[in-house]
């Protein structure tokens, strides 16, 4: 998801900030370009938004783009796949991940279903 990866791209300038690799000039001028980026991707919510006003599907919008992945909602404060929340059609409610992988274990229609199968790919990496 594109969220995912600016997070992780200010994480790595971040660091090369802290071990001298990169100047303070350098690193403000990244993060400025990350900060137009987040201003359009907020531009593009906002007219997702309106668009699902008009009864269009925001979220095949939303995951056509990468904004979001397969059955999940986007939460702009983290970038952990284990706290994304995504919708439990077993539980007709919105889950994090780690819930959904805890919840998996003790019930057996789960093996079907696609937020399932994501989940184990993303969190039991072996």
């Amino acid at each position: 998801m594109i969220f995912d990866q600016e997070v992780e791209e200010i994480h790595r300038q971040r660091r090369l900030l802290n071990a001298g690799k990169i100047n303070l000039e350098l690193f403000m001028a990244n993060m400025k370009g990350f900060d137009q980026s987040h201003k359009c991707m907020a531009n593009k919510i906002q007219a997702y938004a309106v668009a699902f006003k008009a009864n269009r599907t925001i979220r095949r919008h939303m995951e056509r783009d990468g904004l979001i992945g397969h059955g999940s909602m986007p939460r702009l404060d983290s970038g952990s796949f284990e706290i994304e929340m995504i919708r439990c059609p077993d539980q007709d409610r919105q889950i994090s991940r780690a819930e959904c992988l805890d919840y998996s274990g003790a019930h057996d229609g789960c093996l079907t279903c696609e937020n399932d199968k994501i989940t184990k790919s993303l969190l039991l990496e072996d």
